[in-house]
């Protein structure tokens, strides 16, 4: 048997029915792995940049079939469950945003919007505190 074969037939067969193991596995993980890839960045950086100019030709060659087909074997109970799980992340994400979205919308309605300028001008302000405090809410 050749070896591309007998890797997809493996594949499944020693994945599938792992999740309990997976699950307990990173629990025992005793550091903090997103700290581990802050300190890692700049090797990110370097292996990005070695298929960077790959990056178009590799997504050109992805068919939407291909797309399609890893996004129904997914399917729609792997996406519920997913959403279900990481719902405390966008709670978080709730949390620290709205409060920077609701100070944009405050000053836009400060704003005069009779006119198709000063509606305009309401819609820059929007995005100009939006860019002024892009990213930092996440540390704030």
């Amino acid at each position: 048997m050749a070896l591309k074969e007998k890797m997809k037939r493996k594949y499944v067969k020693n994945v599938m029915g792992k999740g309990d193991v997976w699950l307990e596995e990173i629990k025992r993980v005793p550091v903090n792995p997103m700290e581990l890839a802050a300190a890692q960045n700049e090797v990110r950086i370097a292996k990005l940049k070695e298929v960077e100019a790959l990056w178009p030709e590799i997504m050109k060659r992805i068919t939407k079939d291909t797309w399609l087909k890893g996004a129904e074997g997914a399917g729609r109970d792997n996406y519920d469950t997913s959403v279900k799980a990481k719902a405390f992340k966008y709670e978080s994400f709730a949390d620290k945003f709205a409060p920077v979205l609701e100070e944009a919308k405050r000053k836009a309605a400060a704003l005069p919007g009779k006119t198709l300028s000063e509606r305009l001008k309401k819609v820059e302000e929007v995005v100009k505190t939006l860019v002024e405090k892009k990213g930092k809410w996440r540390i704030g």
